[in-house]
């Protein structure tokens, strides 16, 4: 529904010159599409397009759409996210039922902004009114996806068709299928055979125990489960940790917060002087901000970031050379089930380059304090759901800050990044489109004289990747590009449907 109905109306309302400008100016993270050529002309949108199209197209067309035209888009996304969790309570329920309520409120908005000019006799429409009971009846409404059963015509037909030569399809797909599952059971066997040959009380070395299979050799993993494995990095903390990975390099390069786990790559990508990395990544403070740092970390101060310095530049630094990471791994636990993970994002933290020219910088969470508990504590400048743990431990809430440079300081153990913040405004605090869109604004901090807010942290206090889309008014300033919207652009959308987890961060959590 939403390529045909939502993504139309939008494009009708905002005009799909300027819809397919402001698609342009994203800046995409690592592993997600981006609209080089805008939305309005694609040509065999798929389902991977539509789910695509539809993280970005509710801050693409605030600011320039009619308050309760954004209130009805926001309800039909609200209801589809809340509709594809995994769990339902009573908190859950009431969200889902309140969100097609707004829909139907406000849905006359988009007619009066002529975005529709028919009627809403949408079969879609009406199915909605089912989610619910189904729900209460039946459970989650997503264990009956049939993405399993589709993506079965791949291995079992498609793939054994193209391995052939185009004749006898069915006689060479079931050869095919008969002769995979035979190498599937001949290598069950040999490695169950070997394994049990190199248990110690069967004399085998032990040694062995911690030999993990070769994943291209191993059929049992080819033959298994179309889900893509998911590289879990709490537990491989967890192993050098405690010592199981017994070539672990002295400076552990995966470390983990409660909620959070980080990894860096082993070689660092440059290696510089502080007056070099300076230069390079444009941060005239970047010296007296790491005085800082050490001085918090000496005396157990949080890291909040005020923009004033407190350290003697007089204190001596371990080094003047810093190792430098252009990139950075972080993946988070699943909201639902904390037993379970995401897969990891890749953070770019990249200086300006001939493909870059104003650099690459993501976007993330960040906690003042060395463990927080990420949703639950909430967004600085909000009310969290643990408002009586923060009052007493003193906890302002979590930044959102834009990494410009990921450290390591030669001589020391500890790695450092190098943010600049924003300040967080909820939507109620703000404009019209803020309230109807449900979306934070975010403002860069800037000093006095014009100059951003920055600060060195920890990068352990990392808590998850987020992402921001300038606001962009009513027109798009026509001298924006790729590489510059971010860079000269102020004021920010928090932009809340980037993905599911995110989503319900802060939409449950609020």
């Amino acid at each position: 529904m939403s390529w045909d109905h939502d993504i139309q109306w939008c494009i009708t309302v905002v005009r799909d010159d300027e819809i397919d400008f402001r698609f342009n100016l994203l800046q995409m993270p690592v592993g997600y599409r981006s609209f080089a050529d805008g939305i309005s002309k694609l040509k065999q949108v798929t389902g991977h397009d539509h789910h695509s199209i539809q993280r970005y197209i509710l801050c693409i067309v605030a600011g320039t759409a009619p308050p309760r035209f954004l209130a009805a888009i926001c309800a039909l996304l609200d209801f589809r996210y809340l509709a594809q969790m995994p769990v339902f309570d009573e908190q859950a329920l009431a969200k889902l039922n309140t969100a097609l309520a707004s829909f139907h409120t406000d849905k006359h908005a988009i007619l009066a902004a002529g975005g529709c000019s028919e009627h809403f006799q949408i079969p879609k429409l009406k199915l909605m009114q089912h989610v619910m009971p189904s729900i209460c009846t039946s459970g989650a409404p997503m264990q009956w996806s049939v993405d399993v059963t589709e993506h079965a015509h791949v291995t079992e037909v498609k793939n054994p068709a193209c391995a052939g030569n185009n004749q006898n399809y069915y006689t060479q797909i079931a050869h095919h299928l008969g002769r995979s599952d035979k190498c599937f059971r001949f290598d069950l066997a040999t490695n169950i055979a070997s394994s049990h040959d190199s248990h110690p009380d069967n004399g085998g070395d032990p040694t062995d125990e911690d030999h993990e299979p070769d994943d291209e050799k191993s059929h049992n993993l080819l033959y298994h489960s179309p889900i893509q494995k998911i590289v879990d990095y709490f537990k491989i903390t967890d192993a050098l940790t405690n010592g199981i990975s017994h070539n672990a390099p002295r400076l552990t390069h995966t470390f983990t917060s409660s909620t959070t786990a980080v990894h860096l790559a082993t070689k660092p990508h440059h290696r510089m002087t502080v007056d070099e990395a300076v230069t390079l990544f444009d941060l005239p403070d970047l010296l007296s901000a790491i005085h800082d740092c050490f001085n918090r970390c000496a005396n157990g101060i949080d890291h909040d970031i005020s923009g004033r310095r407190r350290a003697s530049l007089n204190y001596s630094l371990p080094s003047n050379k810093i190792q430098i990471w252009t990139k950075v791994r972080m993946q988070v636990r699943n909201y639902h089930n904390p037993e379970m993970v995401e897969p990891a994002q890749t953070m770019n933290v990249t200086p300006p380059s001939q493909e870059h020219p104003r650099g690459l910088y993501d976007c993330v969470v960040f906690s003042p304090g060395a463990e927080s508990d990420w949703p639950s504590q909430g967004l600085n400048g909000e009310l969290s759901i643990d408002i009586q743990w923060c009052r007493l431990n003193n906890f302002p809430g979590h930044m959102i800050t834009q990494l410009r440079l990921v450290f390591c300081m030669l001589g020391t153990d500890q790695f450092l990044t190098y943010v600049q913040c924003f300040h967080v405004i909820p939507p109620a605090g703000h404009t019209t489109d803020a309230t109807s869109s449900g979306l934070h604004i975010l403002k860069r901090a800037m000093r006095s004289n014009r100059e951003r807010v920055g600060d060195v942290l920890p990068l352990s206090h990392i808590r998850s990747p987020v992402h921001l889309i300038p606001h962009f008014g009513k027109t798009a300033n026509p001298h924006l590009t790729t590489h510059t919207s971010h860079e000269f652009s102020t004021e920010f959308w928090l932009n809340r449907y980037w993905n599911k987890h995110i989503y319900y961060c802060l939409s449950l959590c609020a």
